[in-house]
This record gives C-alpha cells, sequence and structure tokens, in this order.
C-alpha cells in the first residue's frame, strides 16, 4: 500500500512573488478604472460642459487635453491619452494575472512583460510631465495615473526578478496591441477638440482671395462632419439667446474692413491667452480668405490682470499682459496689429515685457514705443475696452461680440455668421442638429475658455 504524497509547502518566494502579482494586477486595474474616468471626462468637456479637472477647480487638465500633443495623439493612433492609459492599465492588469496562472518553469517570460510594463509606465509618465512643463499646465487629477503607474513600475522594476526573454517582448506588445484594438472603436468615436476641428474646417471650406469662389452658406455645412455641425447649432443657440446689451462704443480700432461691412466682429483678447491665439489665426485666416466687404474686426482688449483691469485680482507687481495690450493698442494705431499680434501670440509662452518690446522693433522704436505705452490717451483706451468688455460679464477670453451681441470664437460659427450676412436665422441653417438644451443652462458651455 502505497503512502500518499504530501505537497510540500511553497517556497516563501513564490508566495511572496504570488503577492506581488496580485498587487500589480490590483493597481494596474485601479489605473484603468481612472483612465476610463478621465476619458468620460474628456467626454465630458467635448460636449461643452464643464469636466472635473482637478481636486479644487484645477482647468489644466481641460487645457492639456486640447493641446497639439493630445491632438496628435489622438489623430495618429485613433485613441486619446486617456484612452492609452487604459490601454496601459488592462495589459499592466492582463499580464501579472498569466504570470499567476503559467507554470513555474513557463513563468519568467511573464514576468519579464510585468518589468517591461512598468518601464513603459516610467517612460509614459516621463513623456506627459514634459509635455505638461512645456505647456506650463498640470493636470491634478492626472496626476492619479502618475502616481498609480509609477507604483506599478516600482513593484515591477525592483520586486520582479529580471531575465533575458524574447517572448517578454512579444506578451507586452500583444497585450497592448489586444488592448488597443479592442479600445479603436470608442477612441475613434470620441470627439475631438472641436476648437481644431473648426480650424480644419475653415483650411478645407474656403480659398485664398482670388484662387476660386467662396462657398455658399449652404456648401459651407454641407462640408461639416456632424460634430461640427452639432457645435455650430449649440453655438448658433447661444448667440440667438444672448441678451442685447445697451450703450455699446461703436468700432474703435478696425484692423480689417469698414464700418458699412454687414458683419462686425469685435474681440476682447488677453496676449497669454490660448484660445485668443486660436481667434488670432481664425480671424487672419477669414480675412485672408473672404473679401474684405464682407465683414470687418474691431481688436479691442481684456486682459486678465488687476494691474490694469479693475474687474479681476492684481497677479504681481508687474504686468506682462497689461504691457502688452497697450503696446497693441499702440501698435494699431500704426495699422501694424495683424503682424505684431501674431508675433506676441507665437512667443506667449515666455513672453516678457522686454520681448513685448522687442517684437515691435520692425514696427516702431524701443522709446517710441514706451512713450506710448505710458500716455494717458493708450491708458484711457485699454480702461474703455475693459469697461465695453465688462457690459458682458465675461468669464475668460476671448470674448466674441458679433454685431454687438455676444457669439463665440468658434471658427465655423464666425465664418457662418459672415457669409450668412448676420443673419443668425438664415434658412441654411435649418440643416443643422437641434442644440443641445444644456448649453443654454451651463455657464461654462461653449468654446471659449
Amino acid at each position: 500500500m502505497s503512502r500518499a504524497k504530501q505537497s510540500s509547502p511553497q517556497p516563501a518566494a513564490t508566495t511572496s512573488e504570488n503577492t506581488l502579482l496580485y498587487g500589480l494586477a490590483t493597481v494596474g486595474a485601479l489605473a484603468s478604472g481612472w483612465a476610463i474616468f478621465l476619458w468620460y471626462q474628456l467626454m465630458v468637456a467635448r460636449s461643452g460642459a464643464k469636466p472635473f479637472c482637478g481636486f479644487g477647480d484645477s482647468g489644466d487638465c481641460a487645457a492639456l487635453w486640447d493641446a497639439e500633443f493630445a491632438a496628435r495623439v489622438h489623430d495618429l493612433t485613433g485613441l486619446p491619452v486617456a484612452g492609452w492609459g487604459v490601454a496601459w492599465g488592462v495589459a499592466a492588469t492582463l499580464l501579472p494575472l498569466f504570470a499567476l496562472t503559467a507554470r513555474p518553469q513557463a513563468r519568467a517570460p511573464w514576468l519579464q512583460a510585468c518589468r517591461l510594463m512598468g518601464w513603459a509606465a516610467v517612460l509614459g509618465v516621463v513623456g506627459l510631465l514634459v509635455v505638461s512643463a512645456q505647456a506650463g499646465l498640470f493636470c491634478v487629477s492626472c496626476s492619479v495615473t502618475y502616481v498609480l503607474s509609477l507604483a506599478y513600475a516600482g513593484g515591477a522594476i525592483f520586486g520582479l526578478p529580471k531575465s533575458s526573454q524574447a517572448k517578454a517582448w512579444l506578451w507586452t506588445a500583444g497585450a497592448l496591441g489586444i488592448a488597443w484594438l479592442a479600445l479603436l472603436w470608442p477612441g475613434r468615436s470620441t470627439p475631438k477638440n472641436l476648437e481644431r476641428a473648426g480650424q480644419n474646417a475653415l483650411t478645407a471650406s474656403s480659398n485664398p482671395a482670388g484662387e476660386g469662389e467662396v462657398p455658399s452658406l449652404e456648401e459651407f455645412i454641407a462640408g461639416l462632419d456632424d460634430n461640427l455641425k452639432q457645435g455650430l447649432s449649440d453655438t448658433l443657440a447661444m448667440y440667438r439667446a444672448a441678451p442685447p446689451v445697451e450703450g455699446q462704443p461703436g468700432p474703435r480700432n478696425l484692423v480689417h474692413g469698414n464700418a458699412s461691412a454687414p458683419v462686425l466682429i469685435t474681440e476682447f483678447t488677453d496676449t497669454l491667452c490660448s484660445h485668443c491665439a486660436t481667434l488670432h489665426g481664425n480671424l487672419a485666416y477669414l480675412e485672408a480668405t473672404l473679401p474684405g466687404h464682407l465683414f470687418s474686426v474691431d481688436a479691442r482688449h481684456f486682459p486678465l490682470d488687476g494691474n490694469c483691469n479693475p474687474h479681476l485680482e492684481i497677479r504681481g507687481a508687474e504686468s506682462v499682459r497689461c504691457v502688452a495690450a497697450k503696446a497693441r493698442i499702440c501698435l494699431a494705431e500704426q495699422g501694424h496689429d495683424t503682424e505684431y499680434s501674431g508675433a506676441l501670440y507665437q512667443n506667449q509662452r515666455l513672453l516678457t515685457e522686454q520681448m513685448v518690446y522687442d517684437l515691435a522693433s520692425p514696427f516702431t522704436s524701443r522709446e517710441s514705443l514706451a512713450s506710448c505705452v505710458a500716455s494717458p490717451r493708450t491708458e484711457e483706451a485699454l480702461a474703455s475696452d475693459v469697461e465695453f468688455a465688462w457690459l458682458f460679464e465675461p468669464s475668460g477670453t476671448p470674448l466674441v461680440l458679433v454685431n454687438g451681441r455676444q457669439g463665440n470664437a468658434f471658427g465655423p460659427f464666425l465664418y457662418a455668421m459672415i457669409l450668412a450676412g448676420g443673419d443668425a436665422d438664415h434658412p441654411a441653417f435649418s440643416v443643422l442638429p437641434p442644440f443641445r438644451p444644456e448649453v443654454l443652462t451651463d455657464p461654462h458651455a461653449g468654446h471659449n475658455h
């Protein structure tokens, strides 16, 4: 009669390894869940509502989601950055689980694959932090993903044995590839940055002056995708609902067109506002592609600093925003507003007071500009702009008026209103989808920031 074999106790090292693998799978699942939440918040932001952007009220995450890097990732891969967070989290969850189910002698490639996922996490976090630093922004809610990713990396890299396993690269790439394919449909269905899409629509729909006829409003609308049509419908609804404001002064700084044009676009901008830079580019493109008799642009200023804007808090002893606004007023009087403003916006991330004067050197001397900036006349002009803008109680910049009614910086809206001759009830708009009611009730809805 044979004695039953007694199972030998599991080695302590294996038990510790299993515990670590379970921990890694848990961290991966948490990271994936948080990335899904951020992806949902991205959808909220793209719908025109205010997303959850941080613990407190940080808006940096929304700005990062609309940044050039994020847009390129979405365009090239089909997934937004948050979608890649989900893909990494799914793969980081599956690989430790596969390692736990593998036979001891076949476990090494799976363990090495977990280590590779850890290194991928390190590279991803470092890359995103570099992008954030370059943009001058920090996403507080995204930092949860960073912490979870680095926790996974620490456990995998320092807690699992290192080995040279060619299969590990295959398992790592395969896990990420499968996750990417599984998420590709929702990734492609995620609305892209409406502001960026609007810029692309302008480029695709209009022709340089003298190189073809201006499309009709009907043709322009037909060329928009469903997301842009919805954005245009929502923006028109907000424009129609905007109450008329009494006591508005006439145009002061017409940088394009003339006062008899049927459409007057009045812009109030801040030189360090990224969305103001986008508006500047859109208006410059419209000026280059549409006949001058169709619309005019009145460029005004609303610096986001209490040093020259009594409705806001003082940001510091000196203010680039205030100096730049005054310098733009001075250069506009000489007919150089468009070129000079473009130079300021191109350098806005690193803009200093010294640069404000240096960038004006092709148009005027430093002494002349400094004298103009300090003059009471320029102070009065800026104060007039600020008080004019405050009639609309703006929550930020840019503030855009179309024929004296608050509109939006959304490129297709401006283009369509010009083609419609300022008529927000033009019959061509009847083909647009119904506007979403929340855009009229959510004070943060729309496209301005």
